[in-house]
């Protein structure tokens, strides 16, 4: 079952707040719990998502990137209910 979505972004990301916005109507009513993680300030983060963000991560898998993909998000929950 899933507990928690982990959301990397930057700051001044116009995608990453475009996916933000998504998931906050979308996560809440599921009560799936997410959190967003600034990469900004970890190097580690920086070299494995930098040019690929946003990225929407469940577990070890990565759900999407660069864009929000529903029917990817859609399918993670019920891969994992």
């Amino acid at each position: 079952m899933i507990k928690e979505l982990f959301l990397y972004t930057s700051k001044n990301c116009k995608l990453c707040s475009e996916m933000q916005e998504k998931l906050e109507k979308i996560l809440p009513p599921q009560g799936i719990s997410w959190h967003l993680i600034d990469i900004d300030d970890d190097p580690e983060l920086k070299h494995r998502y930098g040019a690929r963000l946003p990225v929407l991560v469940g577990g070890n898998k990565e759900i999407c990137e660069l864009v929000f993909d529903s029917e990817a998000l859609e399918s993670f929950i019920s891969d994992n209910s």
